[in-house]
């Protein structure tokens, strides 16, 4: 991982826990305040979240394959652009043209909004020729479908970050 890689990730996480410092000195029990709880009900992703994490866990191994099958599916349930893109992404010779496609599918994948379930949006300030680029995954550790292996785990959760 290249250092400004680890300056970033350590940014945000010193953000997070000052959030969370804050958010506990303020809330004192039995206040009925929510700060700081955690949430504990589990949402399901829609089809189209779950079906696109499917192609962000797969080029986040490395596995143009699975990517390919995956993006293949996604195409199948879904119309307009995002079929379009996904049915492009299921083309790709190559993990870099897959993961071009990616960029601008998570874009729309994002804006369409939807149910998220327990995915969040995360950030790599690397990708897309250092001009940075989204996407969803699950909440927990990075694993960045940009780079993969090579940088699996650049990037952050911006809200964590704020």
């Amino acid at each position: 991982m290249n250092k400004f890689c680890v300056l970033i990730a350590i940014l945000a996480l010193a953000a997070a826990c000052g959030g969370a410092n804050e958010a506990s000195q303020t809330a004192g029990p039995g206040d009925g305040s929510t700060a700081g709880a955690e949430k504990t009900e589990s949402v399901r992703p829609s089809p189209l979240v779950a079906h696109y994490a499917e192609i962000q866990q797969a080029l986040a191994a490395d596995q143009l394959d699975q990517a390919k099958e995956a993006a293949s599916g996604l195409a199948e349930i879904t119309q307009g652009e995002i079929a379009e893109l996904a049915a492009q992404a299921a083309q790709a010779s190559q993990l870099s043209e897959l993961r071009q496609t990616f960029i601008t599918l998570s874009d729309k994948v994002i804006e369409q909004g939807g149910e998220l379930g327990n995915y969040k949006v995360a950030f790599c300030p690397m990708a897309n020729d250092n001009q940075g680029a989204r996407w969803l995954q699950k909440e927990g550790a990075i694993r960045n479908p940009y780079y993969g292996s090579e940088m699996l785990e650049c990037g952050y959760f911006p809200e964590a970050a704020e």
